[in-house]
């Protein structure tokens, strides 16, 4: 992730819901791929200098990565966005969310890091995952919090690095089995091939019998077929978010998203905002479809909201 040093102005934004206005925000949700992002990657200086204008408006105002990346793979970001007191996020869609905490005890998962709501894969799941991915050859990444392991290595990995993730660890597949089963706790796993391999992965999966029931698979695009949690959501863990550590209602919250991942989140956010960019099926839950992410569209509904020149 680098940052884009274009700088544009724009008409305003007409059209917002009644609802979008900045008394009613008490948390900010923004998906990262297709939405902070534009097309290439980048952040742009209009979208870092609206989150500035809205982190002066409003310093109390948590301004969040909701992201189907893991914790590991968002550091880049974060540390764009690190002047903006951003310490709070919801990584692999759902499955964690957490704080960057200095006074977590050292010795725990992920020094620094305090854990809000998790989610992660049943153990026997993961199991019978990793037993298939071996037997049938088919090459699979595991995510814990901090790690990103595997039992084999593929030319697909390379796809983790454009996302900023670090090249999965090559483990021993007898060493990932008795981790898991001394408590090694996996948030998502991802199967890893060209597209061919990946249509027939998950056909060989949704024919199994005996896939695990507590599971669901979600195509995040070529080369990625990912295992969750059926339980594991953006918009759940959001939920647990405000309720639990904002102290605010659902209808309290404006999300940003551009993906099947994102859907429960725009539905069940009083202020889910569609990007331009996404599908018909997700523009179709959203309160409000912004310009694609190529436009700032989610810098210029922010700007809307909160009365910032444009």
């Amino acid at each position: 992730m680098t940052t884009n040093n274009r700088s544009l102005s724009y008409p305003p934004l007409s059209g917002l819901p009644p609802n979008f206005v900045a008394e009613n925000v008490k948390l900010v949700c923004c998906d990262i791929d297709g939405t902070t992002l534009d097309p290439s990657n980048t952040i742009t200086p209009y979208t870092l200098s609206t989150f500035r204008a809205v982190r002066a408006l409003r310093p109390d105002l948590p301004i969040i990565f909701a992201t189907g990346r893991p914790r590991i793979a968002t550091r880049q970001i974060n540390a764009a966005m690190e002047e903006l007191g951003h310490t709070m996020g919801v990584y692999s869609n759902g499955a964690l969310c957490g704080a960057e905490d200095a006074d977590t005890p050292s010795g725990h998962h992920a020094p620094s890091f305090r854990t809000i709501h998790e989610c992660p894969i049943p153990a026997d799941d993961v199991l019978w995952y990793l037993n298939f991915s071996v037997t049938n050859n088919r090459p699979m990444v595991l995510y814990t919090y901090d790690r990103i392991l595997s039992p084999v290595d593929h030319p697909s990995f390379a796809v983790t690095q454009e996302a900023d993730e670090p090249y999965p660890e090559k483990t021993p597949v007898e060493e990932l089995i008795k981790s898991v089963k001394e408590g090694l706790v996996i948030h998502k796993l991802s199967f890893m091939s060209p597209k061919p391999s990946l249509d027939a992965t998950r056909l060989d999966l949704e024919k199994s019998p005996t896939r695990p029931p507590a599971t669901i698979l979600v195509r995040t695009g070529d080369p990625r077929l990912e295992i969750m949690n059926v339980g594991a959501t953006k918009a759940a863990a959001i939920a647990e978010l405000a309720k639990n550590v904002i102290k605010c209602s659902m209808d309290q919250v404006m999300a940003f998203g551009d993906g099947a991942n994102d859907m429960e989140m725009l539905s069940e956010c009083g202020m889910g905002v569609a990007m331009g960019n996404g599908s018909e099926e997700v523009k179709s839950v959203g309160k409000f479809v912004a310009p694609g992410n190529g436009e700032d569209g989610l810098a210029r509904v922010l700007r809307a909201v909160f009365g910032i020149d444009p």
